[in-house]
């Protein structure tokens, strides 16, 4: 019961249209009423900006669809779009005769837009008179043969649109209906079946028939076509696939939403937990209208109640002749609505089967005779089973009678399992390393979801989705539709148990977790390992997550997908996702309203940070370090919390974003080994500055107004300046001004048009310097190389410059030439010993700690800096002994 679609022909409608003239009205309407049919309608819905990027999409859409729908308005030919598709779908049709264009005249003439005369026509000697001759020839054509095509509708002065909407979704509907039944084997005489069962019930009565079978046997395509037959006899029509799944994934109330939005049009002010409130309003306005309603493959007796009543009271839930038809692999389940009401499904005789093979298997050219029993083999290997063959068949086409022959070898080397399965795993084993990744991926996270997103998200990873879609597609792993992924439930159930058998035992060595029992243990219990690539936890909103802020995740390191839903994070202060190889874009962090630390460091693949991040008030951290990928951040921030931020190692990053108001806290800005040119704007913010870290900015220009715009910086409780600029390794800088007197100290290590040199100029205040002297591994740090002090600036600067190698923790060492000691050394010794008493605790001095002087002679060696004698200093205090070695 499978079918022989051709490959160009995927998708039902087309939708070509201008949009200014009918997307907010008509189109819209007939937009949702196709959708509502399940029809699969490809439309610039979204009002995609058009250039040529986007035609290749278009034309695609055109090219597989079997219907066309051409609403031509007025202003249709002002558009050079609109005519390109135009002439492309009159194109596609002459091409192929099953497509066919649907003409709708939305308030113009038919016989203006055959001519291109009036209103309509004018674009054509104005805007596109200009155009290649033969390119508006080929739209003036196209617009005459659509005019010409019956039946057409028309939409005049007292036409209701939506009678034309209905009419023209009822002959698509109807067409590939018909279409579809034809092609469909063993399809006519199941139908009849079902129909004599339902021909049984009186017509006036509420009827329930189940339809049962085993898994893949063709249930839900059964009653698919047989809803696309019977629609229009009802009032209303809903056909609810996938009951199973979505009462899994999203609750009872979220699966009642489904039949109350297709039947009623209505589930406005509807909460997931209204159980009660969403059971009533079906109840009470269903019970008075014919329907016809089938719950697709129902596995729990309360499905069935919560969409249509149970079977003592569906009588009162709908109205009189409605039908309600179940498709189950659980006989049990519907045995209550009536025993002689149940159909179980037919295998496919074996000369079904054949005819299966060979639509599925072989081409047109192919010589049959030379694969003689071979295909007989494969259909009593099948079973009768539809979904074997229908995985097995593409396995198999245009593969030589040798590797036919060594197929069904493979397959029967366990006769004791399920021919499906064996096909399945069969057929898995041939696939490519990324084409599996893609399988497992939409079975346990995208089934039914969007195939663009998914897509997007998959290349990511470097998977080729495009190309692995398409093999999924042309093996039967997957299907497409109204641009959704889909796949059948025990091939979904194939490659759920794949990641099952990854580890029986411990959920946390699996690679996916989509069930939100497993996903939440994980979580909860830290058990997560790098076997884990992703989780998706979808959880009740009557639930909480418990996670303690002190444990780590930090084992899933290589997790790439990660989708938390009904979750509250109003009190998560701590997100570390460190070394998340995969990650691309971060969510939506406007759902962690008070975060304080967010760590990303070492995520490779993280380009983009989203302007809600803007959001985070609380924020005290931000670290970044080593996003290689990260090339921009977003525009106006202002963290009025924000302390520290890493950009270390981030090398596409080339521009610090704007800040919007103060951040007064911010004290250490990392921005070593990024591509920052320049810090123009930025200094005026970032008042509380102490540590700015500018090593390996290779592109870095020049800091001239950055620098100089700093007087006196407040950090935390006490105002202190501006101690430290690091800008190692910064190959371009030019230029240094002399600094404000309250930045004491920049290293400016290999930068080589600053030349090897130290300038240094003293003041009140103390020293100043910038230390251009080549590398740190090459000749050691600053502390190494302790400033010569004049004996005239020693009285003034000596106290000031101790404070601060105080305050910075650096090296306490000096060096300089001096005929006497200084006035203020108090305890002056000679010999081998000194005794210094401590000062008392309520003398009211302050105690910085100890200046030590050791004066000696130099006999032989010629210059200060190469002494080499080694003092050897011991402090005691106490029974503590302090042993410091000076150089």
């Amino acid at each position: 019961m499978t079918g022989t679609e051709s490959h160009s022909l995927k998708r039902d409608v087309f939708l070509s249209f201008r949009g200014e003239d009918t997307r907010t009205r008509f189109t819209d309407h007939l937009y949702h009423a196709l959708h509502q049919k399940a029809i699969d309608t490809f439309s610039d819905n979204d009002g995609l900006e058009r250039g040529e990027a986007v035609w290749p999409g278009l034309k695609m859409g055109i090219q597989e669809s079997r219907f066309a729908i051409v609403v031509l308005s007025e202003k249709y030919a002002t558009s050079s779009w609109c005519l390109k598709e135009v002439a492309k779908i009159v194109k596609y049709c002459d091409l192929d005769r099953r497509r066919t264009v649907i003409p709708v005249f939305y308030h113009v003439q038919p016989n203006h837009v055959r001519n291109q005369s009036g209103t309509f026509g004018e674009p054509f000697t104005g805007a596109h008179k200009d155009q290649n001759v033969d390119t508006v020839n080929k739209w003036r054509n196209a617009l005459t043969r659509v005019a010409d095509i019956e039946p057409r509708w028309e939409l005049k002065q007292g036409r209701h649109e939506s009678d034309v909407i209905q009419e023209i979704v009822n002959k698509i509907f109807k067409e590939l209906y018909e279409r579809a039944s034809k092609d469909l084997v063993g399809m006519d005489s199941r139908i009849k079946k079902i129909q004599s069962l339902v021909d049984e019930c009186p017509s006036d009565d509420v009827c329930t028939i189940g339809i049962w079978g085993m898994g893949g046997i063709g249930k839900t395509t059964l009653a698919r076509r047989f809803f696309q037959g019977m629609f229009d006899k009802f009032e209303a029509s809903a056909f609810i696939g996938n009951v199973r799944e979505e009462h899994e994934k999203n609750g009872m109330v979220h699966l009642q939403k489904r039949p109350l939005k297709i039947l009623l049009n209505d589930d406005e002010g509807i909460h997931e937990h209204d159980d009660d409130m969403v059971t009533n309003i079906l109840s009470q306005r269903l019970r008075f209208k014919k329907v016809f309603i089938i719950p697709d493959d129902v596995d729990k007796p309360e499905q069935i109640a919560s969409l249509v009543g149970n079977w003592k009271n569906h009588y009162d839930w709908l109205g009189r002749g409605s039908k309600v038809i179940v498709t189950t692999r659980d006989k049990h389940l519907v045995m209550n609505y009536g025993q002689h009401y149940i159909y179980k499904v037919d295998k496919l005789d074996d000369d079904e089967a054949l005819e299966l093979l060979h639509q599925r298997a072989f081409d047109k050219n192919d010589d049959l005779d030379k694969y003689r029993e071979l295909p007989i083999q494969v259909v009593e290997y099948a079973n009768g089973h539809p979904l074997t063959l229908e995985v097995l068949s593409p396995y198999l086409k245009r593969k030589t009678v040798d590797a036919w022959s060594n197929i069904l070898a493979e397959l029967n080397k366990h006769p004791n399992d399920e021919p499906i399965h064996r096909t399945l795993q069969v057929s898995y084993y041939g696939l490519d390393k990324r084409e599996k990744k893609i399988f497992l991926d939409i079975a346990c996270f995208f089934k039914g979801e969007d195939l663009s997103r998914v897509k997007k998200i998959l290349d990511c990873y470097r998977f080729h989705p495009t190309i692995g879609v398409k093999v999924l597609m042309e093996k039967c792993f997957i299907t497409i539709a109204s641009d959704k992924l889909w796949m059948h439930d025990l091939l979904q159930e194939f490659g759920q148990e794949i990641v099952y058998q990854e580890s029986i035992d411990m959920l946390g060595k699996r690679s996916r977790l989509w069930n939100h029992k497993d996903a939440r243990y994980v979580l909860e219990n830290y058990e997560g390992t790098k076997a884990v690539k992703g989780i998706f936890l979808n959880l009740p909103e009557n639930e909480e997550l418990q996670l303690s802020e002190e444990k780590k995740m930090l084992e899933m390191k290589r997790i790439r997908l990660l989708k938390i839903h009904n979750l509250s994070l109003e009190t998560l202060i701590l997100l570390d996702l460190s070394n998340c190889e995969y990650l691309v874009e971060p969510s939506d962090f406007s759902r962690v309203p008070n975060l304080e630390r967010l760590i990303l460091k070492g995520c490779k693949r993280l380009s983009k940070i989203h302007p809600p991040i803007k959001k985070l008030k609380q924020l005290m951290l931000l670290n970044l370090k080593g996003c290689e990928s990260l090339d921009s951040l977003p525009q106006g921030i202002c963290f009025n919390s924000l302390e520290t931020i890493i950009l270390s190692g981030c090398t596409k990053l080339d521009r610090f974003p704007e800040i919007v108001g103060k951040m007064s806290h911010l004290s250490q800005l990392y921005l070593d080994g990024t591509a920052i040119k320049g810090l123009p704007t930025l200094a005026k913010h970032l008042r509380s500055l102490i540590l700015l870290d500018l090593r390996d900015c290779k592109n870095l220009l020049s800091l001239l107004d950055f620098i100089c715009s700093f007087t006196s910086l407040e950090i935390a409780r006490k105002h202190r300046e501006l101690g430290k600029i690091g800008e190692t390794r910064c190959i371009k800088l030019g230029s240094l001004p002399k600094l404000p007197l309250n930045v004491k100290h920049v290293q400016a290590h290999d930068c080589p048009i600053l030349k090897d040199k130290m300038t240094i100029w003293p003041s009140d205040k103390g020293f100043s310097f910038i230390n251009c002297r080549k590398s740190v591994k090459a000749e050691g740090c600053l502390t190494h190389h302790p400033l010569p002090m004049p004996e005239e600036h020693i009285p003034t600067l000596f106290p000031k410059f101790i404070q601060d190698k105080i305050f910075y923790g650096g090296n306490l060492e000096l060096r300089f030439p001096c005929a006497r000691i200084p006035d203020w050394c108090i305890h002056l010794s000679s010999g081998s010993s000194k005794r210094i008493g401590l000062p008392e605790k309520d003398s009211g001095e302050t105690w910085l700690g100890f200046a030590l002087f050791v004066v000696f002679l130099i006999k032989k060696q010629e210059t200060f800096m190469t002494v080499g004698t080694i003092l050897s200093v011991t402090f005691t205090l106490v029974k503590v002994v302090l042993k410091i070695p000076l150089r």
